[in-house]
């Protein structure tokens, strides 16, 4: 079952590092160099510091370059990662760099459908899509605790951890499209606790 993860902390998450060649490559469709950094240890879901934390996903998309995205995917490229945004700036995902623009070639327009197809197949959504389903939220301290809207029809399963490669579940809501609340009695031993709601159709 596909779901989306939305990770929610009472810490600062993981920093984003430095850009990679693997993302012009994705860019160019050169599939061989993209598989060669993969397979040398490089994250498939590198961020680029000077696109916006766009991942390779985020170039092979705008570049209408389908077998990278198809490759890229293959290797748990995170189809609905979204990039930074701020002054000026409008989050994105995948899906929408491989929205059409002006002054594509009717060629790349071909080939960017394709890839808009190919995300929608496997989970990807546009940013607006994500924000309309992700949990808004607002905490309270001690004990922490959580208020999030949900939507009919909807699972949400509220888990923690005290790093982000390790998680247990703590409780499963189903959505009726009203707020939710959660609070987290345990007492916390750890300096950094973070938690996240999956969300799944």
């Amino acid at each position: 079952m596909k779901h989306l993860l939305i990770i929610i902390s009472v810490a600062s998450l993981v920093g984003t590092v430095k850009a990679d060649p693997i993302h012009d490559a994705a860019k160019n469709g050169d599939l061989a160099y993209v598989r060669l950094k993969l397979e040398k240890g490089v994250d498939v879901n590198l961020k680029n510091l000077k696109s916006m934390q766009e991942t390779p996903l985020h170039f092979a998309a705008v570049g209408g370059q389908k077998e990278v995205a198809e490759y890229l995917i293959s290797k748990g490229a995170n189809v609905n990662a979204i990039s930074s945004f701020g002054h000026m700036r409008i989050p994105t995902t995948p899906l929408d760099k491989a929205k059409e623009e002006p002054w594509d070639s009717e060629e790349t327009k071909a080939k960017k459908k394709e890839i808009a197809d190919l995300l929608r197949k496997q989970g990807g959504k546009g940013w607006q899509e994500l924000f309309n389903i992700m949990p808004q939220l607002s905490f309270i301290r001690s004990p922490f605790g959580f208020t999030f809207n949900t939507l009919e029809g909807k699972t949400y399963i509220i888990e923690s951890g005290i790093n982000l490669d390790k998680w247990r579940k703590l409780r499963e809501i189903k959505g009726t499209g009203s707020e939710v609340k959660f609070i987290d009695m345990r007492r916390i031993y750890f300096q950094e606790h973070f938690y996240r709601v999956v969300v799944k159709d």
